[in-house]
């Protein structure tokens, strides 16, 4: 789970929970400049997403 602060031009996504752990990260600043599209995709907030096969 990500969370996003916005201030003095720059976004800074705060990287929750096990996330941290895969991003290798528990931040990322990004100046909104750079920014093109933003945007939160309401079908991704699903529980069961099949069973996930990682490396095959």
């Amino acid at each position: 789970m990500v969370s996003v602060i916005s201030k003095d031009g720059i976004s800074i996504f705060k990287i929750k929970g096990l996330h941290k752990i895969w991003a290798m990260e528990s931040k990322i600043v990004v100046s909104k400049a750079r920014i093109i599209r933003a945007y939160q995709n309401k079908e991704e907030f699903t529980f069961w997403k099949g069973f996930r096969m990682p490396g095959t």
